[in-house]
């Protein structure tokens, strides 16, 4: 059975959650995740694993190290993460 994952990502107050929100209401799973632990690519794929049916995840912070200084003024993420 295939599964759709629906990443929502984007700077604070876009909307991510109420998009996500609108999904779980027809059957998503849901999801939310702070700064990952470990290099983003092997993140990703455990995320995308972790759930058995569609499911949507609210933020995986990979766009705060583009957008975070701009919108907070100050990096919220290393290199690493």
């Amino acid at each position: 059975m295939r599964k759709t994952v629906v990443v929502v990502e984007g700077p604070d107050g876009s909307g991510k959650t109420t998009l996500a929100r609108a999904l779980v209401e027809v059957g998503f799973e849901y999801g939310h995740r702070g700064p990952p632990e470990k290099p983003a690519l092997d993140f990703y794929l455990d995320e995308l694993e972790a759930h058995e049916h569609d499911a949507v995840i609210d933020r995986l912070h990979v766009g705060s190290y583009v957008y975070g200084k701009a919108f907070r003024g100050i990096d919220d993420l290393t290199d690493f993460e």
